[in-house]
């Protein structure tokens, strides 16, 4: 290790020199036998205090509908002020660290002095006005008594310090209150608009179901129509002339598949009978039967065919023709 003197002070070089930043003489003995570690200076802020008029302010948030103030009738954000660092700055501001007179602090009297204020100056009934008052004169009375410590040193100024922002939350109640109602007036406004709002879009909603609803029903309706007025077209049209000659043509045609078919069967029957000497009578008898019953039909029917002024000049030569009711 280098060691080099320069002025009476050591300069290190090497490793060693990572300690400097920690490093310091004492001047004598009696420095070092009296030492005390120098006071750490909290990092400043730049949060706002609260000023008494700020918190007046958030009070009409502290009641209920009624005017009213109870335990449970704050509003969330106005419940929220226990942990705001700008409230936190309004207490320090005026009660240094004397935290038993602060307001928006769990336990302290001065919480709950702050808070028999506002149930003495918005009570629910007369019984709870006269506790508020009894409330007021126990917790001024608790922080002039008990309020002890160092850090209390200036309890006779934050006595001062607390009837004063009582005194201007009393001179407040009036606008507090009035300002309350304002904030119900234009909830109630809001409410009413939100409702009517609401039956508008109810309104349209329905109109917009019974205009669907009237759709579907003349559809349906014109659905309906549409089929009579197609049945009674289709039911003129089986009357005339053209219709009857296609139906009689469509049975002679049919009538004569029937007789081929059975004709046919019968081959098929005498085929097999050459090699196996057999056939089946009752099958030959019903295909006899069939040719000979749609021939006596067709005889009929083509005399119909022939009265209808079917061109056709006999029932082989009668062809298909085309539905004349078809739609």
């Amino acid at each position: 290790m280098n060691i080099l003197v320069r002025t009476g002070v050591l300069a290190f070089t090497g490793s060693i020199i990572l300690l400097l930043p920690f490093f310091s003489c004492a001047t004598g003995i009696d420095d070092a036998l009296n030492y005390e570690s120098k006071p750490v200076i909290a990092a400043t802020t730049n949060v706002q205090s609260f000023t008494i008029q700020d918190i007046i302010n958030k009070l009409p948030g502290a009641l209920n509908d009624n005017g009213v103030y109870t335990s449970d009738s704050a509003s969330k954000e106005y419940k929220q002020l226990d942990n705001d660092p700008r409230v936190t700055a309004f207490n320090k501001e005026n009660f240094g660290e004397c935290k038993t007179f602060y307001l928006y602090s769990y336990g302290s009297a001065g919480k709950g002095g702050f808070e028999s204020v506002l149930r003495y100056l918005f009570p629910e009934n007369e019984d709870q006005k006269t506790n508020a008052s009894r409330g007021i004169k126990n917790s001024l009375t608790y922080l002039k008594e008990s309020s002890q410590g160092s850090s209390c040193a200036n309890r006779e100024k934050y006595i001062v310090q607390i009837k004063e922002i009582f005194n201007a939350v009393i001179q407040a109640a009036p606008m507090i209150l009035q300002e309350k109602q304002r904030l119900v007036a234009v909830a109630q406004a809001d409410k009413i608009q939100k409702q009517e709002q609401e039956k508008a879009r109810g309104r349209i909603k329905q109109q917009a179901e019974e205009k669907a609803k009237a759709g579907r029903q003349a559809l349906a309706l014109a659905e309906a129509k549409g089929r009579e007025e197609r049945s009674k077209k289709i039911d003129a049209c089986q009357n005339t002339n053209d219709y009857k000659l296609y139906a009689i043509s469509a049975a002679i045609n049919h009538n004569q598949v029937i007789a081929k078919n059975s004709r046919l069967e019968i081959q098929r029957q005498e085929e097999g009978a050459k090699i196996s000497g057999l056939v089946d009578k009752q099958v030959m008898y019903e295909m006899g039967n069939r040719i000979a019953g749609v021939n006596r039909l067709n005889k009929e029917n083509f005399e119909i065919y022939k009265q209808l002024g079917g061109s056709a000049r006999n029932i082989e030569s009668v062809k298909d023709l085309p539905d004349p009711c078809e739609l």
